[in-house]
């Protein structure tokens, strides 16, 4: 969602999408692009997050927060695409060589929902990338990279 780090360029592939999106670049996924997660608004993990500080009956508990839905990262690039709107529909999506990552990182959040029942409904992939790309094109412009040094772990 707004704020954050757009310019991270190891880490937060919605961020990565839309800093290519706003230097007018094509947008890079590493492998097939098939890969799935669960990417979910701040406001539906920040929420539980907050609330299981005063209520006595989650003390202890561990819990699953994030979103519901899996989307692949190819699904994730296009809908960014998408959202950006105007020149970007000539974008393409280009893959690079694959990285050892994990395929497909996802989890169940039953236990959660059976903990905080009255929780809103979390905002979906769509709408929260429109309230991303409103505020990447406003905001985040202006922002300034974070350098990292290198992070990618080679060998284990």
């Amino acid at each position: 969602g707004p704020g954050q780090n757009m310019y991270d360029k190891y880490r937060n592939v919605l961020g990565i999408f839309l800093n290519e999106l706003q230097a007018g670049k094509d947008l890079t996924i590493f492998g097939d692009g098939l890969q799935t997660r669960k990417f979910s608004y701040i406001s539906d993990v920040s929420l539980p997050i907050a609330l299981s500080g005063s209520l006595p009956h989650v003390k202890g508990e561990i819990f699953n927060v994030g979103g519901d839905v899996a989307s692949t990262l190819n699904e994730l690039a296009a809908e960014c695409i998408r959202a950006w709107g105007g020149d970007a529909s000539g974008r393409k999506i280009v893959h690079l060589d694959a990285r050892k990552e994990v395929a497909h990182a996802e989890s169940s959040h039953q236990k959660l929902r059976c903990y905080f029942p009255k929780l809103p409904p979390p905002v979906g992939l769509r709408e929260g990338l429109e309230r991303m790309v409103k505020w990447a094109k406003a905001i985040g412009k202006d922002l300034r990279p974070v350098e990292f040094g290198a992070v990618e772990v080679l060998k284990n």
